[in-house]
């Protein structure tokens, strides 16, 4: 009940240092709300890097040459890879079993691949792993039941064959179309097993093919970002809210019967829900008290949309998973750490601010000074971003993530705004790999974005005229 009061305080905390920004602000051109945020985000800094210290002092440097050189010969805990897919662009599925068959098993008890299809269009999938894993993965066709389904049946299958070995057991999920790095599950693992009450945790994902345009490289940076810095922050008080579907690790004895009742069954407001997968798993764990945690040193490369429609379509739907999910983060908050309290409202608030400031700003302003001193502030602070991002990788490819900037006042805020109006609306809306990429079909959203577009430059025009005293 405290945790839920402090929560409400911090809603009316933000609310109202936004609303008083409008008309006061201090410390030249930063507002109370905008003192707020650069807290927060110092926060982030600090906590982030805490988490990667955490993980490098768990992270026992002579263990895997240990493992190496047979001194270990058998794993205090033992790891099963889980494997979902559906019709998988056939390049990103060798890729993918390549890298499988590459990585460090010397912990690996078994290796599950559910392919969610039993038509002849879904043989490749089999044959390939057979081919490339030699027989030794458990390939099974499950008819067309949605990833949630088939990781569902998935984890069944593994407790049924290891069920005198449930508590000693760690999965690990994985996606059709990532790239697992040599040694991305033992570390995986060792960022799991570094406290008792750890139930889940994921790693590091990038982008491997960003050759494919400018849009890769700017996700590849916003992905290096989101999981170094966002997510490393709440790692470090266990409270990070969504281990990535492309990987991630969950203690098998955690993922009871009752957390996969609630998994495969889960509804928002009677609808049944199917995308969000990795995000509610993560949750059901939080809300019975465990933690989640992130390491970024176990790495994972996946694929990136290149087009701007697919693009969209999967924020979209991550979107409204979020949205869907805070009913599930509200049940953690009691379990979990205040700092899980912070996040929520920031994350849930933040957009709405932002839109209402454009709109405010756009329409409901005459001083032109406001417009662009708050594009440098805003800027500055990106810049600041960035060069946090680069001291922590040390890679110039951060750097793209300048370009998240006009991304997401043009494309990903009205996007959030869309889903928030849209939630229930529970289709799988990004396009699969293999459809016609040069497909013209616009949807609502797509309408929704143009609108606000529209809307943007004839609030721009209307400074212009302003200025020039024509309106």
């Amino acid at each position: 009940m405290i945790k839920y009061l402090f929560l409400i305080l911090l809603v009316i905390v933000f609310i109202s240092a936004y609303i008083y920004s409008f008309y006061v602000s201090i410390l030249s051109e930063f507002t109370i709300y905008g003192i707020f945020l650069s807290l927060f985000f110092m926060m982030q800094l600090l906590f982030s890097f805490l988490n990667h210290r955490t993980n490098l002092y768990f992270q026992d440097k002579n263990y895997n040459t240990r493992i190496l050189s047979g001194e270990i010969e058998e794993a205090p805990f033992g790891i099963v890879l889980l494997v979902v897919g559906h019709q998988e662009r056939k390049d990103y599925w060798r890729r993918c079993l390549i890298s499988i068959r590459n990585i460090n098993r010397r912990f690996l008890r078994g290796i599950y691949i559910i392919i969610d299809g039993d038509t002849e269009k879904d043989e490749y999938m089999s044959e390939f792993a057979h081919e490339i894993m030699d027989d030794e993965a458990k390939t099974i066709h499950i008819s067309h039941r949605g990833k949630r389904g088939a990781m569902f049946y998935g984890f069944q299958c593994i407790k049924n064959d290891f069920i005198d070995s449930i508590e000693n057991l760690d999965v690990v999920v994985t996606d059709s179309d990532t790239e697992l790095h040599h040694d991305s599950l033992l570390a995986l693992q060792r960022c799991l097993r570094s406290h008792p009450n750890n139930g889940c945790a994921t790693g590091l994902l990038d982008i491997y093919n960003v050759n494919d345009g400018i849009l890769p490289r700017i996700v590849n940076a916003r992905y290096a970002y989101a999981f170094v810095i966002e997510r490393g922050a709440t790692s470090y008080f266990g409270c990070m809210t969504c281990c990535s579907g492309p990987i991630s690790i969950y203690k098998l004895s955690v993922i009871d019967e009752m957390i996969m009742q609630k998994f495969i069954t889960q509804k928002f407001l009677s609808v049944k829900c199917e995308p969000g997968d990795d995000r509610h798993l993560t949750n059901l764990v939080l809300a019975k008290g465990y933690f989640a945690r992130q390491t970024n040193l176990s790495i994972a490369s996946t694929e990136s949309p290149e087009t701007w429609k697919r693009f969209l379509n999967q924020q979209l739907r991550w979107s409204r998973s979020y949205y869907r999910e805070l009913y599930w983060l509200l049940k953690a908050i009691p379990h979990q750490s205040s700092y899980l309290c912070l996040v929520v409202s920031y994350e849930t608030l933040f957009p709405l601010f932002i839109f209402i400031y454009f709109i405010t700003l756009l329409f409901f302003n005459n001083d032109l000074s406001i417009l662009y001193k708050g594009f440098i502030i805003s800027i500055v602070i990106l810049m600041v971003r960035t060069m946090a991002l680069f001291f922590y990788l040390q890679n110039c490819d951060v750097f793209y993530n300048l370009l998240y900037y006009p991304m997401y006042i043009c494309l990903l805020l009205p996007t959030k705004i869309y889903a928030i109006l849209s939630t229930l609306n529970n289709n799988w809306v990004t396009a699969a790999r293999n459809s016609n990429p040069l497909s013209c079909s616009l949807s609502f959203h797509h309408y929704f974005l143009m609108a606000w577009n529209l809307l943007i430059m004839a609030g721009i025009v209307r400074y212009i005229l302003t200025s020039l005293d024509l309106f």
